[in-house]
Formats: C-alpha cells, sequence, structure tokens
C-alpha cells in the first residue's frame, strides 16, 4: 500500500506568508511538485498536505488520471492559489510526458 503514494512536503507547497508576488509563488512550488511528478511511475498518486494560512487541507493528486482529490474539513471551495498552484504544476507534467495523460480536472 504505502508504494501507491508520494508525500508532498506542506512546507515547501504552503504559502509562508499573504503578501507575497503571487505569480513567483506558484512558479516555485510548481517546480517543486514537478520535480516529485517526474519520478511518479504510473499508479502513484501524492498526498499533499497543504496549509492556506486559515488551516490545514489536502490533496491527493493521480498525474496519470488528471484528477485531484481535495479534503477540507470546513467544507470550502479550494482558494485561486491551490488551484493555480495544482493546475500549473499538472499542465507542466503534461509538456513533459505528452499526450497519455486523460484530461478529467474539473474545479
Amino acid at each position: 500500500m504505502d508504494q501507491r503514494f508520494e508525500f508532498i512536503s506542506p512546507v515547501l507547497v504552503s504559502p509562508v506568508q499573504q503578501n507575497v508576488d503571487r505569480a513567483a509563488y506558484v512558479r516555485e512550488r510548481a517546480e517543486y511538485i514537478l520535480r516529485i511528478l517526474r519520478n511518479a511511475p504510473k499508479g502513484k498518486r501524492l498526498l499533499m498536505p497543504y496549509n492556506s494560512c486559515q488551516h490545514w487541507i489536502l490533496a491527493v493528486i493521480d498525474p496519470w488520471d488528471d484528477s485531484v482529490l481535495y479534503f477540507n474539513p470546513l467544507g470550502n471551495e479550494p482558494g485561486d492559489d491551490f488551484k493555480d498552484l495544482i493546475t500549473t504544476a499538472l499542465n507542466d507534467w503534461k509538456l513533459l510526458v505528452g499526450s497519455g495523460v486523460r484530461q478529467r480536472r474539473n474545479w
């Protein structure tokens, strides 16, 4: 079971402060996620805890199926920073692997 999951460090993806350059934040953190995605074999899912500066949420990313399961104990929709981060990382990854990935994600 542990072979099916990879852990993404929340320290390296969660925002450190609210007043940062948003584009730079997304690009820097998406590149970190992309480095992990490059080594993700088919069937591997990524667990990404994320602190939105308000509370913790969890994303389970399946890059090969282009799907993201989003768990928020408060029931809120994902914020724009979170969506941009995931979308940027997965779009960059799809450019690397080509068209063998199904398009399924919808927020």
